[in-house]
């Protein structure tokens, strides 16, 4: 950072007025369930995908709710 300029380098970014939350707390949903399958089922590739999603799901619910 200089001169009061910050540079975010990001795959990705979203806007809380963007986000859905019912659709969020649906996908949270749906990733808690996928890595469960996947953990039953020890397929780590599936597993680290879901724990991918979730974490997405959750940082949305966070930043539209704020906690």
């Amino acid at each position: 950072m200089s001169d009061n300029v910050a540079s975010i380098v990001a795959d990705s970014a979203e806007r809380e007025r963007d986000i859905d939350l019912s659709r969020a707390e649906a996908a949270r949903q749906r990733a808690q369930q996928h890595l469960q399958e996947a953990q039953a089922q020890h397929d780590t590739d599936e597993a680290q995908r879901a724990q991918v999603a979730l974490q997405r799901a959750i940082n949305r619910i966070h930043v539209k709710t704020g906690k």
